[in-house]
């Protein structure tokens, strides 16, 4: 999804959003995504 956003993702933040297994937390970050214009609002940094 980030990809076809466009939105870069650094290798270690990719590693963490692979390795989690926190649904609310994997909701929350797709939910951010679709109005994200960077990784840092799609994580909630």
């Amino acid at each position: 999804m980030l990809q076809a956003l466009r939105i870069r993702v650094p290798a270690a933040a990719e590693t963490w959003i692979r390795e989690c297994t926190d649904a609310d937390q994997l909701t929350a970050w797709v939910e951010r995504a679709a109005t994200a214009k960077n990784i840092d609002e799609v994580l909630g940094r």
